[in-house]
């Protein structure tokens, strides 16, 4: 796989931006995770909706314009093959209360139509079921294929946990399809890394807590 470039030139150029007031989301709850889902308008097709919210120390444009751009590659990804679903486009939450005009986001994301379902990656886990070895070792393989490919468009996913995989319901495997969500705290590989989160172990997995400008997963 080679690497992508993230100037623009090999990829689409179209807006990713979504007004709010042109789609109508009815969000509903996954258990155990901080993605939602929602049908749209009048389609039967789900949605999946990944909310970000800013870190008021990054910069309001630097952030913007990352949202775009992997907003912009993961538009382009085929979900059977790399365990992504693609974005349908971003949504632009203005906060509350700033002087300085701030934004948390919204990735939307199209559930293709044979996927039902969703449920975490948790839920499957609290349910204490047992599954056959080489279902689980083929789930950790398309997880990590997953994470090749956000490694290899030059992002760090920094959210990778129970909570953030959607597992779908797959006739293949009792466990399900696997595809990893929860696009909270990306940042682009050179990027900084701020110290932010809560004191539950699990979640902080991915974080380092010497330096805000490590290199981490």
């Amino acid at each position: 796989m080679t690497r992508a470039s993230q100037s623009g030139k090999s990829r689409d150029q179209s807006t990713v931006w979504i007004s709010g007031e042109d789609i109508n989301l009815k969000p509903k709850p996954i258990r155990h995770s901080s993605v939602q889902i929602s049908n749209v308008n009048d389609e039967e097709n789900m949605v999946l909706i990944d909310t970000m919210i800013s870190n008021p120390a990054a910069n309001a444009n630097s952030t913007t314009k990352e949202v775009r751009n992997l907003a912009r590659i993961l538009a382009q990804v085929d979900p059977s093959t790399f365990g992504l679903l693609k974005c349908r486009g971003v949504i632009r939450v203005p906060k509350e209360n700033t002087i300085l005009p701030l934004f948390d986001f919204k990735f939307i994301f199209d559930i293709p139509a044979q996927l039902s379902s969703p449920q975490s990656l948790r839920a499957v886990l609290l349910s204490g079921a047992s599954y056959p070895l080489d279902e689980r070792l083929e789930l950790a393989k398309k997880l990590a294929s997953s994470v090749l490919f956000v490694h290899t468009v030059q992002f760090v996913h920094k959210n990778i946990r129970p909570e953030t995989i959607i597992v779908f319901r797959n006739e293949d495997s009792d466990i399900g399809a696997p595809y990893l969500a929860g696009f909270e705290k990306f940042r682009i590989e050179d990027g900084n890394t701020y110290l932010a989160g809560d004191n539950i172990w699990d979640h902080n997995l991915c974080k380092n807590p010497f330096s805000e400008k490590e290199n981490t997963y």
